[in-house]
C-alpha cells in the first residue's frame, strides 16, 4: 500500500486517481523520479484538461513515405473515385488512425482491471526482439533489403516510468484522452452530486481507477451537511448555523419529554384529600340564645376558622348590608365575637350570612325576628282581617290537650278594600323557633295578589303533638307582609294553650301480632297504663267473635299509684293466617281501635 502525495491517503501500488482528493499519482512521479535515457519528459497534467477537438490528428503518428513506394492500382469496380488528398503519408478517411479512432465511453459500476503493461522502445531506437510491426522479408521485385511493406512501427510521444512498480507507463494519445475524459467526468460528477445533496452509490464511474464514488467513502453527517450546503454560502457559517439549530431542537425535546414524565408521574401519586382540604368558617349564637328577636335586642355572634386579619361582612337574606354594623376583622386565630343590633327589621325569619373576604368563603345561621310577644293586634295597610263569621280578626287562639291531635283549623280572610293590586305573603313565627304554627297550603295559599274588592283566605293550623303540657300559653305570630309603596306587615297574635287530659291512656302494643294454630292462636296479651292524674275507666270490644280478652272492662288508678297498668289475655278461635281483626278501647270520651293482626303458622 502507498500514500497519497497531497492528502496521504493510502492507495494500492497500481492506482492512478487518490480515492479522497483525485489526485494524479502519475504526475508527482513523472516530476520527481529519473527517466530513462532517451526518453524525453512528460508535461504535467494539472487541473482540468481542455477537451480535444474531435478527429483530431495526432501529429508524429504518421512515418515518412518510401521513395519507390508503389502507387494504388485503379479502384475496383462498382465503387466511384474518391476526393481525397493522394501522396505518401496520407491515409485515406476510412482508414483508422490513431488520433481518429472512434473513441467508446466505456463504463461500467466497478473499476477496470489493472492490466500489466510493457515497455516499448520510443522513435530511432531497436525494436525487441521478435517484436511486431517490422517485415524481414524482402519485397518481391525490389532491390535486396527492401522491407515488403512500409514498417509502421508503434509510436510513443512520452513515456513516464511508474516508481512504485518500476515498469514504464505507455502515454500514447489515446491514453491522454482517456485521462482528460476522466477528469471532466470527474468534476461534473462532483457537482451533480453536489447539486443532487445525495451521495452516488451504484452510479457508474466510467474508466477512472476509483474504488467507490468519493461521497459513498466519506458518508458521514458532517460530509452530507457539507453537501447540501450551497456552493456560494460559507461552510463555516453554515456549520455553525446548523449547529445552533440541532442544539436548539435538542433542548426542546428534551424538555418535552421531562414534562411528559413529571406529569405521568405526578399521575401515579395523586395528591392526599387532606393536604388541600378546605376548611369551612363556622358562625355560631354566643351563649343559649334561641335565635329569637325583637326589635331593639343585639344578636351575639361568634365565628371561627376564618382566614387570618380577614375582614368578615354579613348580610340580611344575602341580599343586603346591615344597619351601621355590617363588618367585623377576625384575629390571627380566624376568630372573632361581635354583636349585631337588631334595627328596624321586619318580623320574618332571616338568614343571617357571614362571608370571608380572603377565601371568599362564606357561612349562615337563621335569625327569627318578631314583633313584642305582647304587642296587641296592628294593622296599617288596606287589608282588614275577618274570620269565617265575618267578625273582625285581632288575635287567635287555641286550646289543645296533650296526646291528642290537632282540632279543626281557624280561618283569616284578607279583602282588598283599595283601589290598586295589593301583593301579599303570609308567615308564622312561633316563639323559640318551634313549629307548632302551620299553614295549610292545600286549603289556602300563602302569597299572591290581590285585586281591589277581591279576597282570599289563610287556613291557620296548629300541632301540639311532642309538645308537654304547662301552664303558660305558647306564643306565636300570625305576620302577613303588604308589598305597596313601602313594605308594612299585619301581625295578629296566635296563642296555644295544652291543657293535661284528664284521662292519658298508653295501649301497648297496637296492633297485636299472632301466630296461627290450627284455627286458634298463640297467647296474647295487650297492655293498658293510665298516665292521668285520676281514676280511668276502660272499656274493650272486640268488633268480631273470633277475639276474645279475659276481661271486658278495667278500673285503673291514677298514675303512679298500685293499679295504674292493666294487663289484658288475648284468645282467639276460628282466625285464619293473613288476616286482620279490630278491638276497640274506650276511655272517657276517646275510643282507640286496636289491631290483631293473624301470621300463619311456621
Amino acid at each position: 500500500m502507498f500514500g497519497c502525495p497531497r492528502c496521504k491517503a493510502t492507495l494500492p501500488a497500481d492506482a492512478v486517481f487518490c480515492n479522497r482528493c483525485g489526485n494524479n499519482q502519475l504526475i508527482p512521479l513523472a516530476q520527481g523520479s529519473p527517466l530513462p535515457q532517451g526518453v524525453p519528459p512528460m508535461p504535467p497534467m494539472r487541473g482540468n484538461l481542455p477537451p480535444a477537438p474531435p478527429n483530431a490528428p495526432m501529429p508524429n503518428n504518421v512515418p515518412p513515405a518510401l521513395p519507390n513506394a508503389p502507387r494504388p492500382g485503379p479502384m475496383p469496380p462498382g465503387m466511384g473515385p474518391q476526393s481525397y488528398p493522394q501522396g505518401p503519408g496520407v491515409m485515406p478517411p476510412g482508414a483508422v488512425q490513431p488520433g481518429n479512432m472512434p473513441q467508446q465511453v466505456v463504463r461500467s459500476p466497478t473499476p477496470p482491471q489493472n492490466m500489466p503493461m510493457h515497455p516499448m522502445p520510443g522513435p530511432g531506437g531497436p525494436f525487441p526482439p521478435g517484436g511486431p510491426g517490422v517485415a524481414n522479408k524482402p519485397y518481391a521485385g525490389g532491390p535486396p533489403g527492401t522491407p515488403a511493406a512500409p514498417a509502421w512501427a508503434p509510436v510513443w510521444n512520452q513515456q513516464a516510468f511508474n516508481a512504485y512498480t518500476g515498469s514504464a507507463v505507455p502515454n500514447h494519445d489515446r491514453f491522454n484522452s482517456t485521462l482528460r475524459d476522466a477528469a471532466r467526468w470527474r468534476q461534473s460528477w462532483r457537482d451533480r452530486q453536489r447539486s443532487e445533496a445525495g451521495p452516488a452509490v451504484g452510479v457508474a464511474r466510467g474508466q477512472s481507477a476509483v474504488a467507490e464514488p468519493l461521497m459513498a467513502l466519506q458518508n458521514s453527517i458532517a460530509r452530507m451537511r457539507a453537501i447540501v450546503i450551497p456552493k456560494n454560502q460559507s461552510g463555516q457559517n453554515a456549520a455553525s448555523s446548523q449547529g445552533v439549530v440541532y442544539k436548539v431542537g435538542s433542548i426542546l425535546l428534551a424538555c418535552l419529554i421531562a414534562a411528559i414524565g413529571i406529569w405521568q408521574f405526578s399521575a401515579l401519586f395523586p395528591a392526599s384529600a387532606t393536604s388541600g382540604a378546605i376548611v369551612a368558617p363556622v358562625l355560631k349564637l354566643q351563649g343559649q340564645a334561641t335565635g329569637t328577636y325583637t326589635k331593639g335586642q343585639q344578636i351575639a355572634l361568634v365565628g371561627s376558622q376564618f382566614s387570618k386579619y380577614a375582614t368578615v361582612t354579613f348580610s340580611l337574606n344575602g341580599a343586603s348590608t346591615l344597619d351601621n354594623v355590617g363588618t367585623t376583622t377576625a384575629d390571627d386565630q380566624g376568630s372573632f365575637t361581635t354583636s349585631i343590633a337588631v334595627g328596624s327589621w321586619l318580623a320574618g325569619n332571616y338568614i343571617l350570612l357571614a362571608q370571608d373576604n380572603v377565601a371568599k368563603q362564606d357561612t349562615s345561621i337563621n335569625i327569627q325576628v318578631v314583633a313584642n310577644l305582647n304587642a296587641a293586634y296592628s294593622n296599617n295597610t288596606a287589608l282588614p282581617l275577618t274570620n269565617a263569621a265575618g267578625d273582625p280578626v285581632q288575635a287567635l287562639t287555641f286550646v289543645e290537650k296533650a296526646g291528642l291531635p290537632e282540632q279543626k283549623p281557624q280561618s283569616i280572610t284578607l279583602t282588598n278594600s283599595g283601589t290598586a293590586n295589593v301583593n301579599w305573603s303570609v308567615a308564622a313565627v312561633a316563639n323559640n323557633s318551634l313549629n307548632w304554627l302551620v299553614f295549610s297550603p292545600k286549603q289556602s295559599a300563602t302569597s299572591g295578589t290581590l285585586a281591589p274588592k277581591k279576597e282570599t283566605t289563610i287556613s291557620v293550623y296548629v300541632n301540639p303533638m311532642g309538645l308537654p303540657s304547662r301552664t303558660q300559653p305558647y306564643i306565636g305570630q300570625i305576620i302577613i307582609t303588604v308589598q305597596q309603596g313601602q313594605p308594612a306587615q299585619i301581625i295578629v297574635p296566635v296563642t296555644m294553650v295544652i291543657q293535661t287530659a284528664a284521662s292519658e291512656v298508653i295501649i301497648s302494643p297496637n296492633p297485636i301480632m299472632v301466630t296461627q294454630k290450627g284455627t286458634a292462636c298463640q297467647n296474647a296479651s295487650l297492655t293498658i297504663i293510665n298516665l292521668g292524674s285520676t281514676n280511668l275507666e276502660v272499656a274493650i270490644t272486640p268488633k268480631d267473635t273470633h277475639m276474645q280478652f279475659d276481661s271486658q272492662t278495667a278500673m285503673l288508678a291514677p298514675a303512679g299509684q298500685s293499679g295504674d297498668t292493666k294487663v289484658l289475655n288475648l284468645t282467639c278461635s276460628g282466625v285464619q293466617a293473613n288476616q286482620t281483626y279490630n278491638v276497640a278501647v274506650s276511655y272517657g270520651k276517646m275510643v282507640v281501635t286496636v289491631q290483631v293482626r293473624v301470621l300463619p303458622e311456621n
